[in-house]
């Protein structure tokens, strides 16, 4: 299980941070201000989240039933029971009253039938795998990763050196995912936009601004424009609303004139992300967003 929740941080820290989390299980972060508290503290909200039905050999997902109302079909084959087993009921007791064993039986058999057929129909239900809420638990930090070696508990919660709003509060009897995904799309995540931003502009163009787009940390590569990298995180936008407003930040220009503004093929630039000669092509992405802004 620790397993699934250490792959659970290390593609949630990767995909909205830029962070690599998953050191930290062992030993406090090498290079970025996250200590081994700190990947206990969000490992806590995972543990106390049921992502798996069970954990034998062959493990099987968690699956949450969908509240929907049934459909047209649905409620027909259910009336077409309901006739059919009434219609039953009544050949059983007229059978009964004939004294014929044989039909009597026979009538038996098929009304069993109908009636277990019409409870599977009834219980039927829509379901799509997903996570629900486990058992509130706090984890023990494990030395070097080992569970046989364990240390003080964590309260379950965010990296200490991200608290720019301060710690979030999880609920006694609550997991802790709701507060995290509040925290991560919030206007006061200093990582989440940013890290959008960058995605965005490399689908766009080949190459994000920051080009580790995993990795924003201390050994990830430096923004080639930090005031556009940083734009989407000071203004304001909603986090629902970042993809489609940096889509529109990018691309304002006419799609003619883009597609003659460089001497190049734009998908040899998307293959490469380089001149065609070793050279980055950040001269390219700068002029293009000096164009787009007249």
């Amino acid at each position: 299980e620790m397993d699934i929740i250490d792959e659970q941080l290390d593609t949630i820290g990767r995909t909205f941070m830029g962070l690599t989390l998953g050191c930290a299980r062992c030993h406090d972060h090498k290079y970025d201000p996250i200590s081994t508290a700190d990947y206990y503290a969000l490992a806590g909200i995972f543990k106390s989240t049921r992502t798996m039905e069970s954990l034998k050999r062959i493990a099987k997902w968690n699956e949450n039933v969908l509240s929907q109302p049934p459909s047209a079909a649905h409620l027909e084959e259910v009336g077409k029971l309901n006739r059919e087993v009434a219609r039953l009921e009544a050949a059983l007791a007229a059978a009964q009253g004939g004294g014929e064993k044989d039909l009597i039986a026979q009538t038996k058999n098929t009304l069993e039938k109908n009636r277990k057929q019409l409870a599977e129909l009834k219980a039927r239900q829509v379901t799509a795998m997903g996570v629900r809420e486990g058992e509130p638990v706090d984890l023990r930090i494990h030395h070097r990763g080992s569970h046989l070696d364990l240390g003080e508990p964590v309260s379950r919660g965010i990296p200490a050196a991200l608290e720019r709003a301060g710690r979030i509060r999880v609920a006694a009897g609550a997991s802790g995912r709701l507060e995290l995904g509040r925290w991560l799309t919030g206007p006061e995540h200093p990582l989440t936009a940013r890290v959008i931003a960058n995605r965005a502009w490399r689908w766009h163009f080949g190459r994000g601004l920051v080009d580790t787009p995993d990795n924003f940390g201390i050994r990830g590569g430096a923004p080639e424009n930090r005031g556009l990298l940083d734009w989407p995180a000071v203004s304001g936008i909603p986090a629902g609303q970042l993809k489609t407003s940096t889509d529109l930040l990018f691309l304002p220009v006419p799609t003619g004139l883009r597609a003659g503004m460089f001497p190049f093929q734009p998908n040899e630039t998307r293959r490469t992300g380089s001149c065609g000669d070793g050279r980055s092509g950040g001269w390219r992405r700068r002029r293009f967003v000096m164009l787009s802004s007249r």
